[in-house]
């Protein structure tokens, strides 16, 4: 079965509600309060690939019961009364503490967050942190999503006050990418680990071919900055066929689960997804194989690991000099370079220095974006984007966000090689035409699908050498 969730509906209508709101805001607790008035919808996002859960989008509902019209009007009179950091904060506070209840181990949450408060608030991430360690989860199971508009504002705070939640490993992302006006400013000034694109750019993309343009260069462009790609608003097969082989990574909207008030952790599997894989008739078996068997797996280091930790793996991993960054679950964030810690390492106090926890310096501080592919892409494109990065001393490679290794571009060549190679094995020398391997991988997956029924029809064509002996290979081809 599909994930499938149905909005229910939200608690009725509490007497007094604007006035508790308004003390819940000056509280310094405000979330307790928020309990009685506002609640949330999750909506889940699922890799492209498998339909395995990434995480839920959580939103505010219930504002218009203490007459506000959008969740935006209410953000804008509390900032008005100079409480927009009371109100984000309870229902930050009100989200983790739900989402606990139904989240499987590993699964993310993405909150908005209002570029007006960052500056308002600048100990809200540390606070944050407070929350999350409270219910047992860790920073990178918090995703913040800044809408383009906002992030384009201009603000000189923006920035800044990214730069604040970024030091506690929270994940940022874009959302509505390429719905405002800030564009591809925005990927350059903030580095985010996610951008959403717009429901604008999605609908209907299957028939429409300026559309494919726009995503395709987009998606290339994240995935080249290590940046991992939602398709947001997907309510049909067409629609994410298409995204998904352009290459986005993670899917949302009606085709794989509504928003709801209830989420359970046993539907985090998303089996439409694998369903419709596998009626692609026409999809390729990929080149996971060769890529596993040319993948080097360097250890990886967490995010919070001590530097002291860092220069141990560097001295055991010699003839590397790079080793990947993962969070939690195991999901790439970046690498550390050798040559970016050389400065330090061989300064006179440098060591020292990093080792003083006064400076707060880290991991964080030496991270650096790197190109990521999931291993089910083809060898072309992976190649194409490390091409297309600036400098890459390799590529990192996922399955279902989790990274699995490596490809340096020797690597990365003899994949694309040995690809060849046995293309050219395949082929009728004569026709150019698919040999029996490729036949025989059809048949295989044809029977392979569950609850399918074929017909195979063979054709053979008697006297075809003489044929071709008068007419010519030309003519027989045809």
């Amino acid at each position: 079965m599909m994930l499938t969730m149905s909005i229910k509906d939200g608690p009725a209508p509490v007497p007094g509600a604007p006035a508790r709101l308004g003390a819940a805001l000056a509280a310094e607790t405000p979330s307790v309060a928020l309990d009685d008035t506002l609640f949330f919808t999750y909506q889940p996002i699922v890799s492209a690939h498998s339909g395995q859960c990434y995480g839920y989008e959580a939103v505010a509902q219930g504002f218009e019961r203490i007459g506000f019209p959008s969740l935006a009007a209410l953000a804008d009179h509390a900032f008005a009364l100079g409480r927009l950091d009371r109100l984000e904060a309870g229902l930050r506070e009100k989200a983790v503490r739900d989402f606990v209840r139904f989240a499987g181990r590993g699964e993310k949450l993405l909150l908005s967050l209002d570029s007006r408060g960052l500056a308002e608030a600048p100990e809200a991430p540390r606070r944050t942190a407070e929350v999350l360690a409270r219910v047992g989860l860790n920073p990178t199971a918090l995703c913040l999503c800044l809408s383009e508009f906002q992030a384009g504002a201009g603000s000189g705070t923006v920035g800044p006050g990214l730069e604040a939640w970024r030091r506690q490993s929270y994940l940022l992302a874009l959302d509505r990418f390429g719905a405002g006006t800030a564009g591809l400013r925005t990927l350059y000034d903030h580095q985010p680990n996610l951008i959403k694109i717009d429901r604008l750019f999605t609908a209907g993309i299957h028939a429409d071919e300026r559309k494919k343009l726009f995503l395709a260069t987009v998606v290339n462009l994240a995935h080249v900055l290590g940046i991992t790609v939602i398709a947001e608003g997907i309510t049909g097969e067409e629609e994410f066929r298409t995204c998904k082989q352009i290459g986005c990574d993670l899917i949302q909207g009606g085709f794989v689960g509504g928003p709801a008030t209830i989420a359970t952790a046993a539907s985090r599997s998303c089996s439409v997804i694998a369903e419709t894989n596998r009626r692609e008739r026409r999809e390729r078996r990929g080149d996971q194989r060769l890529l596993r068997e040319e993948l080097t797996l360097l250890p990886a280091l967490h995010i919070r690991d001590p530097m002291a930790k860092v220069y141990q793996a560097f001295r055991a991993q010699k003839e590397h000099g790079f080793l990947p960054i993962v969070d939690d679950r195991h999901q790439p964030l970046g690498l550390i370079r050798e040559i970016d810690l050389r400065d330090v390492i061989y300064s006179r106090y440098g060591k020292d220095l990093l080792h003083n926890k006064a400076l707060h310096r880290g991991l964080l501080d030496f991270l650096r974006p790197c190109p990521v592919c999931d291993i089910n892409t083809e060898a072309e494109r992976i190649l194409e984007i490390f091409s297309q990065a600036v400098d890459p001393p390799g590529i990192v490679l996922v399955d279902d966000f989790e990274y699995v290794g490596v490809l340096s571009a020797a690597s990365l060549l003899r994949v694309v090689n040995e690809k060849n190679l046995a293309l050219a094995r395949d082929q009728n020398p004569l026709t150019r035409l698919p040999g029996n391997s490729s036949i025989n991988d059809h048949i295989t997956a044809a029977l392979e699908t569950a609850g399918s029924s074929w017909i195979f029809a063979y054709f053979d064509l008697d006297n075809f050498k003489p044929f071709n002996d008068r007419f010519g290979f030309r003519q027989g081809d045809r």
